[in-house]
């Protein structure tokens, strides 16, 4: 009788912790990846860029550790933002439109005229948007 009793209660606790395994891997297996959202950086030492993305389609690049550019963002396509700088006009030859970016496994290809003519390498450093003072 007290072998069966105890076998009950292990087969109760086994049945609840299988329940939570379960559980957790459901709710990691419907987790959105942060995407853009987040801080990019790439490997230079005195000019490093560094861009940041948050939640409210705003971003902001930083260049040599100083503030380069700001603006909002726009997701154009699965892989790729278009970045809106807010320091060009609307009139101006080139429209809104600074730059862009795309996107492959948490590494950036950055294309920003006014920063340099070749796309620039970006790895995620981080899923929080960073900024600097």
């Amino acid at each position: 009788m007290k072998k069966n009793k105890i076998f009950s209660v292990l087969k109760i606790i086994v049945s609840f912790l299988a329940g939570i395994v379960f559980a957790f891997m459901l709710m990691k297996s419907f987790q959105i990846d942060s995407g853009i959202v987040g801080t990019f950086a790439d490997n230079g030492v005195e000019d490093q860029v560094v861009i940041s993305f948050n939640q409210s389609g705003k971003y902001t690049i930083y260049h040599g550790g100083k503030k380069f550019d700001k603006g909002s963002y726009d997701n154009s396509d699965k892989n790729f933002f278009v970045l809106y700088s807010d320091s060009y006009k609307k009139g101006d030859k080139n429209g809104d439109k600074s730059g862009g970016l795309f996107l492959i496994n948490k590494v950036g290809h950055l294309f920003l005229p006014a920063l340099s003519s070749n796309t620039i390498t970006l790895k995620k450093d981080s899923d929080v948007p960073t900024y600097f003072k």
